[in-house]
């Protein structure tokens, strides 16, 4: 079976191989025996596409999916899988999420008495799942307050409260991190007075990506479910990099012009760029209303050729401009649509998301999040 790119190309498009994707999900579900696998494809699956790479997960035998909020529950339940949002649900998305039949997460009792309330007006059972704060400091209840509040909450008319989850803000620190054995401690504590009061769960879930790579004890009985999320695209958080995965992204644009400038001139915005000597100056079809970020603005690079070109001058809004200095001499000189890989492999060379994480001082999730809807999505598929 041949393999072909489907979907629209544009000025600046990210290719999405979702073979590479059914792959690491393989590896994944080999590397979490007896556990469940959620795919995490919040946020349009890290701007990969949510519907087609939810799709391709469904296929590959993904038991639910996790994403942040309703709107991005609703367009994958034609996909038939169990749903859960992760975070908040505010009183004008209960009605669909209770009527849809969306896990929904309890982070407090007045939480609990409004998913309560709407699945009696709808005469339904709601499934809910217990959100722990272990040690994230955000949503969740404390585990001292869970022991309090747990059996209040069983108590409230037509909910199915059969799960209970935490998550781990620092996992690829690893299981000799203090924080991370005191979380799974507190939570595994807590799992053992419920249970001398008869209160268990059939859903217990505290792994991530970075917690599947190092820390094992979450990946393991008691535990039955890991939500799994950027090692999909074969991508990892800080930490270990135990199940061994492929990147399933490039992300590319074109050369909107080439034209030889003097020595002396200047490029861009705030004219911060003086040139040092005459340079054949690209100018690429992506700037920051596409993702591409501010801060490599005079320090990051672009893949030309198999080349690496020097950003030059201020990121703009629509183009960055890089040196093609280095293809000057060429006989056959850059050309007005020609490739040029703003991360992903070309040739020898490789640029990675964690490249401009590094050149923004932030991480992989923030460059992939920020790949605006003027970014094309194309798909490899068999």
């Amino acid at each position: 079976m041949s393999n072909t790119w489907t979907g629209e190309t544009g000025r600046t498009t990210l290719l999405v191989d979702l073979h590479t994707v059914r792959k690491n999900f393989a590896h994944i579900r080999e590397s979490l025996p007896g556990l469940e696998v959620f795919a995490v494809v919040k946020a349009d699956a890290y701007g990969t596409g949510a519907e087609k790479v939810a799709k391709v997960l469904a296929e590959s035998g993904a038991d639910g999916f996790a994403v942040s909020c309703l709107q991005e529950a609703l367009p994958l339940l034609p996909l038939g899988k169990p749903m859960q949002i992760l975070g908040a649900v505010f009183d004008f998305e209960l009605p669909t999420a209770v009527e849809k039949g969306i896990i929904l997460s309890i982070p407090d009792i007045n939480t609990a008495k409004r998913i309560s309330r709407e699945a009696v007006r709808q005469n339904r059972r709601a499934e809910c799942h217990f959100k722990l704060d272990t040690g994230m400091g955000r949503f969740g209840m404390t585990p001292e307050e869970a022991l309090e509040m747990i059996p209040e909450i069983l108590l409230l008319p037509n909910l199915d409260c059969c799960g209970i989850f935490s998550h781990l803000p620092a996992a690829g620190d690893g299981e000799d991190s203090p924080l991370n054995s005191a979380q799974e401690d507190k939570f595994l504590n807590l799992l053992s007075a419920l249970q001398k009061r008869s209160i268990v769960f059939k859903h217990i879930h505290f792994a991530n990506s970075p917690g599947m790579n190092a820390c094992p004890r979450v990946c393991a009985a008691p535990f039955t479910r890991a939500r799994i999320g950027l090692c999909l695209h074969g991508l990892y958080d800080d930490g270990p990099r135990r199940v061994p995965l492929k990147p399933t992204m490039r992300l590319v644009s074109r050369l909107a012009s080439v034209r030889r400038m003097k020595k002396g001139s200047f490029l861009g915005y705030s004219r911060t760029c003086h040139l040092e000597e005459d340079t054949l100056v690209g100018l690429v079809a992506a700037g920051y209303a596409d993702g591409v970020p501010l801060a490599l603005s005079n320090r990051g690079e672009m893949l030309f050729r198999g080349k690496r070109c020097p950003v030059l001058g201020r990121i703009s809004m629509d183009y960055t401009a890089i040196s093609l200095q280095e293809f000057a001499g060429e006989k056959e000189l850059p050309q007005v649509g020609e490739e040029v890989v703003l991360w992903g492999r070309s040739g020898n060379e490789e640029i990675t998301p964690y490249d401009w994480a590094k050149w923004k001082n932030t991480h992989p999730y923030e460059i992939l999040c920020s790949l605006s809807p003027r970014v094309k999505r194309s798909y490899l598929s068999e």
